[in-house]
C-alpha cells in the first residue's frame, strides 16, 4: 500500500499528505491554521463538517489496465 490523505479546511488551500508506505502507515500530520474568531468561522464550523479523503498510489484506477495509459 501507499496511502496519503486529502482534505480542505475552511478557506486555506488543499492540505495533501506525504505519501506513506505499508499497511499500517502512521502519518503523524500536523498542520496549524491561524483563524479569526468571527462569525464566518462560527456559521463554518456549525455548518460544515471535515471531510478526509484517503487515497492508495497503488490502488488500479478504474477503466485503465494496469501498465496502461
Amino acid at each position: 500500500m501507499a496511502p496519503f490523505f486529502y482534505y480542505q479546511f475552511y478557506n486555506f488551500d488543499e492540505r495533501y499528505s506525504q505519501t506513506m508506505r505499508g499497511a499500517s502507515a502512521i502519518f503523524d500530520d500536523v498542520q496549524p491554521y491561524e483563524v479569526q474568531q468571527d462569525l464566518k468561522l462560527q456559521e463554518y464550523l456549525q455548518t460544515e463538517a471535515l471531510e478526509i479523503i484517503l487515497f492508495d498510489d497503488n490502488a488500479p484506477v478504474a477503466g485503465i489496465a494496469k501498465g496502461g495509459v
